[in-house]
């Protein structure tokens, strides 16, 4: 091989190297940064590097570059100048959409009840939302949309916290994201009768470095969000109460609470004397356990009904309630 043609080579493998580096160095920071996070490597991540050092390799070439040292800064300058349009393209479309264009590429555990939310026939004045953050998710926003699907209202929420939001008029649902993470919405109720909970749990984050990574230097913040109402299990004391019982567990359902089904306890368990409305979790599930107590006062006119504390189980997850009816039950209907 001749020197200028070893020169050459040189050159273009400095240039080369100069296209590396920029994202080695993001590498290296997404690896060190946030160790409570793992990171997760994509092969597109791996494919929009190398692109970035053939684009630095060809820099020197092109400009005649021989000496290694300015040809190394010929291939930083060239995937640089890319990488940071790239940043401020991404910038310019989350400022101008940011309520509708973000983008999940997570797997979301969905609630059993979850839906789509439909728009309300008119405002619901004087609403309140209950949201406690759970998992491993440092904090989260929780957006409230309108039947149209803008964002009326934003609300952060820190990790463990429980907190009360009031509802915009004009909400129908919620959305909750983190990062790159966001949930589907979630069904506001329609009543102000009672303060509506929603748990809010992520878990599973990690660091996911892709090919949209290597052009914007970021890895990009995941975690597995889930959006929980209130679980109301009930407890029938025999068969000629369960057509009631269903009705109740429709009710619940259609206001955002989630009643996975009905049970018949004769002969399994003590049957009290009055309707229980049952909470483990003093005070935080409280409030919860009046809203049910409430919907069966109000809406069923049982009049022998109250609340009661129990102890929490192992199993027993935030927000979790029982209805336990007595065997007589009195409806003022």
């Amino acid at each position: 091989m001749s020197p200028q043609a070893k020169k050459r080579l040189q050159s273009i493998l400095a240039g080369f190297g100069g296209g590396l580096a920029p994202f080695l160095v993001n590498l290296a920071q997404a690896l060190v940064g946030n160790t409570q996070l793992k990171t997760s490597l994509s092969i597109g991540y791996f494919i929009g590097i190398l692109i970035f050092g053939l684009i630095g390799a060809f820099m020197p070439l092109i400009l005649r570059e021989l000496n290694p040292g300015k040809a190394f800064f010929l291939g930083i300058s060239a995937p640089a100048m890319i990488s940071l349009a790239a940043k401020d393209s991404n910038a310019r479309v989350s400022a101008v959409t940011q309520a509708t264009t973000f983008r999940s590429s997570f797997a979301i555990i969905a609630s059993a009840y979850a839906q789509e939310a439909t728009p309300a026939s008119q405002p619901v004045e004087e609403r309140s939302l209950e949201i406690e953050l759970d998992g491993t998710m440092p904090e989260a926003t929780v957006a409230f949309i309108d039947a149209a699907g803008h964002e009326v209202k934003t609300d952060t929420i820190k990790l463990h916290e429980n907190k009360r939001s009031s509802v915009p008029p004009t909400a129908t649902a919620i959305q909750v994201r983190y990062g790159d993470s966001v949930t589907k919405r979630y069904p506001l109720s329609t009543t102000a009768d009672y303060a509506q909970y929603v748990l809010v749990t992520g878990a599973a984050g990690q660091k996911k470095l892709d090919i949209s990574s290597a052009f914007t230097g970021q890895a990009k913040i995941l975690y597995d969000i889930n959006v929980i109402g209130p679980r109301v299990y009930l407890q029938i004391a025999d068969e000629s109460q369960r057509d009631l019982a269903k009705k109740i567990q429709a009710f619940l359902i259609e206001h955002s609470f989630v009643a996975p089904g009905v049970e018949n306890v004769s002969g399994k368990a003590y049957i009290p004397d009055t309707v229980e409305v049952r909470y483990r979790r003093n005070p935080e599930d409280k409030d919860k356990a009046e809203a049910v107590l409430a919907i069966l006062k109000n809406q069923f006119h049982i009049t022998n009904c109250r609340t009661s504390y129990t102890e929490r189980g192992p199993r027993d997850r935030p927000g979790h309630i029982e209805i336990w009816f007595s065997k007589n039950i009195k409806r003022n209907d």
